[in-house]
């Protein structure tokens, strides 16, 4: 593969603004924290003045497909959970279909790095419910987890494979253990003084508050936890989806800063494929990504069309591991017909 120049255009981002709710808590005694460290550098999206996008037509999705085809990327960033792994009855997530699993070990046997930028941890045991890409990575034969990068806990670690598909940890910046058990403590607090039952998991890079199924509580659990960490010095961008409150130490955009700068060639942002579920602003999980690498090729395979969206991300039609399907067969189409 020819090598090219990596050229990120960064714009340093504007501070994290603290989450200021509608909700009136009681001030109740809360676990005393740690004092905050230097807060690494984040991409904050922004909220646009108005929809970038408001439907999608086949015509649209067409063009991209076939722009795809036509100038293959020399790198594809995907997340995970609904995105590549479509979500069951339970709301957790099924494993990758194999026809998609077999897309991606195509991409990697011609040489295209793909990189996991996910919530999970590559390695995760004793979590109440599958938090770690272990399983997934181990379905891909050794020998070509060598173009695999996965920018994990929230862009908390990166994690590699040597010629043998062993993993080795490139980078990692977990939160100390006092750091972590505190904001623990913390959400359980306050998801107990809004009388939620939230099951709270604080894992080495993120704390994520799990909702029962049809609990529609999420925003206003999201803005309490912002509340209670801005009140402690903590600016956390606390997001949110049907399942999960979660905020990290770092952000998915962050994270993939560092994995284009791990790749052995450098690759321009014009030329990476970017695709995740939750571009929606300001909450999204997937939203940094389009903050950190705005030139790049930006879909989305979940968000609905009343959600904001960042400049320069299209609203896929077909959905999930379906939708990333396309995509793949697209880039793929171009690179086998070189």
């Amino acid at each position: 593969m020819r090598a090219v120049v990596l050229a990120l255009s960064l714009v340093r981002p504007a501070p994290i603004a603290p989450v200021v709710p509608s909700l009136a808590l009681p001030r109740l005694a809360l676990p005393v924290l740690p004092a905050p460290s230097l807060a690494p550098r984040l991409f904050a999206p922004t909220l646009p003045a108005g929809r970038v996008y408001s439907a999608v037509s086949e015509d649209q999705d067409a063009g991209l497909l076939a722009g795809l085809s036509r100038r293959p990327p020399k790198a594809v960033v995907m997340d995970y959970d609904s995105t590549l792994a479509d979500r069951g009855p339970d709301g957790l997530s099924l494993p990758v279909a194999e026809e998609l699993l077999q897309s991606i070990n195509a991409l990697l046997y011609k040489g295209i790095p793909v990189v996991i930028a996910t919530s999970r941890h590559y390695e995760l045991p004793g979590t109440p419910f599958p938090m770690d890409l272990k399983p997934f990575v181990d379905r891909i034969p050794a020998p070509l987890r060598r173009h695999l990068f996965i920018s994990g806990g929230v862009g908390t670690e990166l994690v590699g494979f040597d010629a043998q598909g062993r993993a080795r940890t490139l980078w990692a910046d977990p939160w100390d253990l006092s750091v972590a058990r505190a904001l623990e403590a913390l959400c359980r607090t306050t998801a107990a003084e809004l009388g939620l039952s939230a099951e709270v998991i604080a894992t080495p890079g993120q704390v994520m508050l799990k909702l029962p199924k049809g609990d529609m509580n999420g925003a206003g659990l999201a803005e309490a936890v912002g509340r209670r960490l801005a009140e402690r010095g903590y600016l956390y961008r606390v997001m949110h989806n049907k399942e999960f409150v979660y905020f990290s130490r770092s952000d998915k955009g962050a994270g993939l800063v560092r994995a284009l700068a791990a790749l052995p060639h450098g690759v321009a942002q014009e030329d990476l494929l970017v695709v995740g579920d939750e571009f929606g602003l300001p909450s999204g999980g997937d939203a940094p990504l389009a903050a950190a690498v705005p030139a790049a090729r930006l879909v989305s395979v979940g968000d609905a069309h009343s959600r904001d969206l960042p400049p320069g991300v299209h609203r896929l039609r077909a959905k999930g591991g379906a939708g990333v399907l396309l995509l793949l067969k697209a880039v793929l189409a171009g690179l086998l017909g070189r």
